[in-house]
């Protein structure tokens, strides 16, 4: 069985990827017909088939309440570490209601104010979120969900372990297999 820390970065960097990589090889671009872009990668292949098996195994409704869990305790950890967390979240809420109007006004220069006030709130967001994941409760319940989804990838398909196992090759060329010692003649 594939070690936790091989499982996390291929599911971490599959998580991120997938859904750029999909949207990037189903749509082409403007004035070009599909069959001109370039053929996916190896790489993009891997990870677009374990996006698909993601996909499915987050279907499992037990697998569907333990990500649920693990969103509100990452929520709660935010607000806990950062106490300004939940102003933030209403104030976000608010933004949009100003946008509009400030859209409707046409004014812009309200507009540039409001871009800069959500930049920092996504900025300060971004900040307790990776504050929050550093939380030993939040990592062992997200290792706990990570560990559940890569079981549920298998069961769904068992050649996820060997493309998990591909896909971190072809991330890490360099870290394929240790050096072997040179035989002696």
């Amino acid at each position: 069985m594939l070690s936790r820390i091989l499982k996390a970065g291929v599911l971490v960097a599959a998580i991120a990827v997938v859904p750029v990589k999909l949207n990037a090889q189903t749509q082409a671009p403007a004035g070009e017909s599909p069959a001109a872009q370039e053929a996916p990668t190896e790489l993009e292949q891997i990870q677009a088939r374990l996006g698909e098996l993601q996909k499915k195994a987050l279907q499992d409704p037990a697998l569907q309440a333990a990500n649920q869990e693990v969103s509100a305790l990452l929520v709660a950890t935010m607000e806990r570490l950062d106490p300004s967390y939940k102003a933030n979240v209403a104030r976000a809420a608010s933004l949009r209601a100003d946008v509009a109007a400030a859209q409707e006004a046409k004014d812009n220069a309200k507009l540039h104010e409001l871009a800069a006030e959500a930049q920092q709130l996504q900025s300060s967001f971004a900040a307790a979120r990776e504050q929050a994941l550093t939380d030993e409760a939040v990592i062992a319940k997200t290792t706990e969900l990570r560990d559940k989804l890569f079981a549920k990838m298998v069961e769904i398909d068992p050649e996820a372990e060997k493309l998990a196992a591909r896909l971190q090759e072809l991330q890490n060329p360099g870290a394929e297999k240790p050096a072997e010692a040179p035989q002696q003649p």
